[in-house]
């Protein structure tokens, strides 16, 4: 643990931070928890972190120079109350964990509703939770639950652009860094409505149609048609046991990283094969650190450049 001596996190301090080969964390002396985050290409981001519910988690806050060190220490203060409110607050058969949160408006916006869901919300959520909780999901279900997959791996280096609306942002996650993500999944089941527990295979298809444009956070539509992310993660459930396949189950899933620039132009969808010949498929656990790879290659060939 890296603590700053005598000093407070502050823009003076935080500008006059070392950047060398490696992450860094360093703590503010006075806030237990809050610090600051140097990355090696150079970007400081602000970030606060506590043991909640019996998991150490980190959030992120946001990069030096678009908040303030004092508006970066109250969003640190307040998510840390909302994280250790948690631990005595949860509403019985709600998921607990808050990996994920983008910012401190997210965790706002996520606690007060928590708070303030009436018993009809809870037993909504709670139907919603089932449909999801299939061993072979529908296509539309299975694409939210392998994007929320890859999220809880990659939290909370990485997170959902979900400010004032941008969960229509033309990527899935985002990293400090400017480093942007799609996620793109397939499977060989699906469910089929041919009496109950019927299930169909089809044919592996990736979708990598370049969107025409996309709604900025202004609610200004952005007209511009091309890849916005940088880098595509292609989720794979190729699992056919019978009773022992599950789609829930994170370690029967494959998952292709490239970088997004290796893509077709000229179709709208990519095949299985097609992606077998450009990259090798790694397994969940494995996955962070190819991310890591592929963006420390990015990083590198634009530092180059």
């Amino acid at each position: 643990m890296t603590r700053l001596q005598g000093n407070r996190i502050s823009k003076r301090t935080v500008d006059a931070l070392p950047v060398d080969g490696k992450d860094t964390v360093y703590w503010d002396p006075d806030l237990k928890g809050f610090g600051v985050r140097v990355y090696p290409a150079g970007s400081k981001v602000f970030v606060v972190q506590c043991r909640s519910q019996g998991k150490l988690r980190r959030i992120t806050l946001g990069p030096h120079g678009l908040i303030t060190a004092e508006q970066a220490r109250l969003k640190a203060a307040r998510t840390l109350a909302r994280l250790k409110s948690l631990d005595v607050e949860l509403p019985a058969g709600l998921a607990t964990s808050t990996r994920g949160i983008e910012s401190t408006a997210d965790a706002d916006d996520w606690t007060s509703q928590r708070e303030a869901a009436s018993p009809v919300h809870r037993r909504v959520l709670s139907r919603i939770v089932q449909r999801f909780d299939r061993s072979v999901m529908s296509n539309s279900h299975r694409a939210t639950y392998a994007k929320c997959l890859v999220a809880e791996l990659l939290a909370p280096d990485w997170n959902p652009p979900r400010r004032k609306g941008h969960d229509r942002a033309p990527w899935d996650l985002q990293h400090p860094s400017g480093t942007w993500m799609k996620i793109e999944q397939s499977a060989l089941l699906r469910p089929w409505p041919r009496g109950r527990g019927f299930v169909r295979r089809q044919t592996p298809r990736f979708d990598v149609a370049p969107p025409k444009g996309y709604w900025a956070i202004d609610d200004m539509w952005i007209d511009k048609t091309g890849h916005h992310a940088h880098i595509h993660v292609f989720a794979w459930h190729g699992v056919d046991h019978g009773s022992l396949t599950d789609q829930r189950e994170p370690d029967q899933w494959q998952f292709f990283v490239v970088p997004t620039s290796t893509l077709p132009e000229d179709r709208p969808h990519i095949g299985l094969d097609r992606l077998e010949e450009m990259t090798d498929a790694v397994d969940y656990q494995a996955l962070r650190t190819r991310v890591d790879r592929i963006v420390a290659e990015l990083r590198s060939r634009n530092a180059e450049e």
